[in-house]
């Protein structure tokens, strides 16, 4: 097993501290503009409005907000997902 030290002297522990911050980032980013965009649709969009379904939130008052968060969570972890095997490509071809 690798020290902390070797991980030091290869400048490893930089670069992994920067793409995190920039894969939260991204991640914080995207789950307030697709939160934003749902709530601002009068219609229930997918995934969420098949989340609020499968937990029976279909006609309550919550269903809308609800539906965004779901919505939120989803498109945004997707959306980070492309970014973290685009970044790997990219760092690799260096």
């Amino acid at each position: 097993m690798l020290s902390k030290r070797h991980y030091k002297k290869q400048g490893i522990l930089k670069p992994i501290g920067e793409f995190v911050m920039k894969g939260a980032l991204i991640l914080i980013a995207f789950f307030s503009i697709f939160v934003s965009a749902s709530l601002l649709i009068p219609m229930p969009m997918f995934p969420g409005s098949f989340f609020c379904a499968l937990i029976g939130v279909t006609g309550s008052q919550y269903s809308n907000y609800l539906n965004a968060i779901f919505n939120g969570i989803f498109y945004a972890v997707v959306l980070w997902l492309v970014f973290i095997i685009i970044s790997g490509r990219l760092e690799r071809q260096k």
